[in-house]
């Protein structure tokens, strides 16, 4: 086989030189993407945290709703209980007294 001349191993070289050239572009390009990539992770890390915030927060307003509704319950069940009875009681007083 015939020795490679200069010329030719010039043109192998940028060749080589092209080639690798080509797979650095590339390289650079993915490395950029990934640190798009960390940058919108990050992002969607903090929108998470902030919506399960959120989710706890309508968690504990529901939960404080709910006791001061049944708080109130009580309340409105003796003042029903009241009602029944004083008429109970003064039906029947107004029953007996009549009645004489």
């Amino acid at each position: 086989m015939p020795r490679k001349t200069d010329g030719e191993k010039i043109d192998e070289l940028e060749k080589v030189i092209a080639t690798l050239t080509e797979r650095l572009d590339n390289v650079r390009k993915e490395v950029e993407a990934s640190a798009d990539m960390k940058t919108d992770l990050a992002l969607l890390k903090r929108d998470v945290q902030a919506l399960q915030k959120w989710k706890d927060d309508l968690k504990k307003d529901t939960y404080e709703h709910s006791r001061r509704i049944w708080a109130f319950g009580p309340n409105l069940a003796g003042a029903v209980v009241n009602v029944l009875l004083s008429g109970l009681v003064s039906g029947t007083v107004a029953y007996f007294a009549t009645r004489k």
